[in-house]
C-alpha cells in the first residue's frame, strides 16, 4: 500500500520508463505508414506479394505492441508497460471487430445478438479491470494507461482513410507523423510534474478528435455520401478514453491515503 502511495507522489519518472512508454504511438503509426506505402496508392490492382508485404508490416507492428504488452505484465507491470497493455487492449479489440465483420460480411457466420451483447460486456470489463488496476497505482500510471487506449483508436482511423468508402491510402502513409507526435506527448507527460501532463492530455485529446472530424468530412465527400455513421460516438468514446484513467487516479488518491493510515 505504501508503494502505491509513493508512486502516485512521484513527480516524474526516469527518461528510461518514460521513453519506454512513448513508444507504442509510435511503432504503430510507422506501421500503418509502412504498410500502405508498401501497399501503394491503388491498393485493389496492387500485385498480391505487395499487397501481402505490406499487410505483414502492419501485423508485425501489432505483433511487437502485444508482446511488449505481454512482456510489461509478466513483470507485474512496471511503469512504462501501462501504454503498451491499453494499446494492445485497444488494438485487440479492434482485431476482433474487423474478424468478426469480415466473417459476417462472407456469410461465414451470423452472430447471434447475445453473442455480440456478451463480447461487447467482456470487453468492457477488461477495459474497466485495467483503468481501476491503474488508478490505483496511481493517476500517472492511469493516464499513460488511458493514452495506450485513445491513440491507438485514432491512429486506427487511418486505415479507415485508406479503405472504402474513402479509398485514400495516400493519406494512411501520415500515420506515422500524428503516431510520432503522440509518443511526444506521452513523453511530456510522463517527465512533467506540474502543467505539463495537462497540456499533453489537452493536445492529445484535440489531436484525436481532429481524426475523427477529418474522417467525418472525407466520408461525407466520398461517393457514399452522407455523414459517417457514429462518428459524433467516436469522438466521445475517444475522449472518454483519454480523461478515465487520470480522472479514475485523482480520485482514488484519497481512499489510497486514508487506507494507508489505518
Amino acid at each position: 500500500m505504501s508503494q502505491s502511495v509513493e508512486l502516485d507522489r512521484k513527480a516524474a519518472w526516469s527518461r528510461r520508463s518514460a521513453l519506454l512508454a512513448a513508444l507504442p504511438p509510435l511503432v504503430f503509426g510507422l506501421g500503418l505508414s509502412l504498410a500502405w506505402g508498401v501497399i501503394g496508392p491503388h491498393w485493389v490492382v496492387a500485385p498480391p506479394g505487395r499487397l501481402m508485404a505490406g499487410v505483414s508490416l502492419g501485423f508485425l507492428a501489432a505483433l511487437v505492441i502485444a508482446g511488449g504488452a505481454l512482456f510489461a505484465l509478466l513483470r507485474r507491470l512496471p511503469d512504462w508497460g501501462y501504454t503498451w497493455v491499453g494499446a494492445a487492449l485497444l488494438g485487440g479489440m479492434l482485431f476482433l471487430q474487423v474478424f468478426a465483420e469480415e466473417w459476417v460480411e462472407q456469410g461465414l457466420y451470423h452472430i447471434p445478438p447475445f453473442v455480440d451483447a456478451l463480447v461487447n460486456s467482456a470487453v468492457l470489463l477488461s477495459f474497466l479491470t485495467f483503468l481501476g488496476w491503474a488508478a490505483w497505482r496511481g493517476w500517472r500510471q492511469a493516464g499513460l494507461l488511458s493514452f495506450g487506449l485513445a491513440t491507438t483508436l485514432a491512429l486506427a482511423f487511418f486505415h479507415g482513410l485508406a479503405v472504402p468508402p474513402i479509398n485514400r491510402p495516400d493519406l494512411a502513409t501520415l500515420a506515422a507523423g500524428l503516431g510520432l507526435a503522440f509518443s511526444l506527448l506521452i513523453y511530456g507527460y510522463a517527465r512533467g510534474s506540474t502543467w505539463l501532463p495537462v497540456v499533453a492530455l489537452f493536445v492529445a485529446g484535440a489531436l484525436s478528435l481532429g481524426m475523427v472530424w477529418v474522417t467525418g468530412k472525407l466520408w461525407a465527400n466520398s461517393a457514399a455520401g452522407g455523414a459517417a455513421p457514429s462518428l459524433a460516438a467516436f469522438g466521445i468514446f475517444v475522449a472518454g478514453l483519454l480523461l478515465a484513467g487520470p480522472l479514475l487516479g485523482l480520485l482514488s488518491r484519497p481512499l489510497r491515503r486514508a487506507l494507508h493510515r489505518i
